[in-house]
């Protein structure tokens, strides 16, 4: 049954006198440690091409004898994952670490700091990784966060003639041992906004 569009509704577009203030703008940043937006923790610096967060939920059907079809009530989730990805540009030291899972930072030589590789220990893990963004007409951000997340891309630096180097990066999140069942991921979003 469809519902008639009544004179003065929004009609066939779905635009609403709220769709300018629910619109999100510009490339957002990427922040180490973030507990809100006065207090946002150590930015990722310059990025490249916009950032991205995304939710993968695998929502897997229970079958049973005599089911003719996917039935209300028979669905469970079997896997999640939460990750934030971008394309870093700005090539220092605490970057790269968070850059690479098991990373070693050895800052004894005057000249340079040497990175190496290790094992990934639980200390490599980012309690949270945000990506903040800009919601048109609003004062508060919107908040992508992955809980426990941990650098998962390998780690390339291209150089290339008239271009500037920019790193591929994506973090994933991590399910807590203690927590196991409350997905590591989380959106906010400001109330003021609304809706339905």
């Amino acid at each position: 049954m469809s519902l008639p569009i009544m004179p003065g509704d929004v009609g066939l577009n779905g635009l609403s006198t709220d769709t300018p203030n629910r619109i999100l703008i510009d490339a957002g940043a990427i922040y180490a440690g973030f507990t809100d937006e006065d207090n946002p923790g150590i930015c990722v610096g310059a990025t490249r091409g916009g950032s991205r967060f995304n939710l993968e939920r695998e929502i897997r059907e229970i079958a049973a004898d005599g089911v003719m079809g996917p039935t209300r009530g028979l669905r469970r989730r079997s896997r999640v994952v939460a990750t934030i990805e971008a394309s870093a540009m700005e090539v220092f030291p605490n970057n790269i670490e968070r850059l690479v899972a098991g990373a070693d930072v050895d800052i004894s030589d005057p000249d340079f700091t040497v990175i190496t590789g290790g094992p990934v220990e639980d200390g490599d893990y980012i309690s949270n990784l945000a990506l903040v963004g800009t919601i048109h007409g609003n004062d508060l951000p919107f908040v992508g966060i992955v809980l426990n997340a941990l650098p998962e891309s390998p780690l390339t630096i291209p150089l290339a003639p008239q271009d500037e180097a920019v790193i591929a990066a994506k973090w994933t999140g991590h399910f807590s041992l203690s927590d196991p069942y409350t997905e590591p991921w989380e959106l906010w979003i400001p109330a003021d906004i609304g809706g339905s």
